[in-house]
């Protein structure tokens, strides 16, 4: 079984948010994702977990961000293969 593959780019940021475009591969199995992001490696804060995807899907998350700042994000997505 193979897991499913991710990535993601940041997008332009906003005055008070910031957009991270996301792709999801599942590799035709159910697969859920969130996103993690923070100020640092910790991350701290994420999105709402998805539903489960089994078809390739392309997302633009809105997070809200401080203008200014550095921020880290990851995509986490899971299936029965991890």
């Amino acid at each position: 079984m193979r897991s499913a593959s991710t990535s993601a780019g940041v997008g332009p940021l906003g005055v008070a948010d910031g957009e991270l475009r996301v792709t999801v591969l599942p590799n035709a199995q159910a697969t859920s994702y969130h996103v993690e992001y923070g100020t640092d490696q910790s991350y701290g804060e994420e999105t709402a977990e998805s539903a489960p995807v089994t078809d390739p899907v392309t997302e633009t998350i809105a997070l809200p961000l401080a203008p200014s700042g550095s921020y880290h994000a990851r995509v986490v997505a899971t299936n029965p293969a991890g």
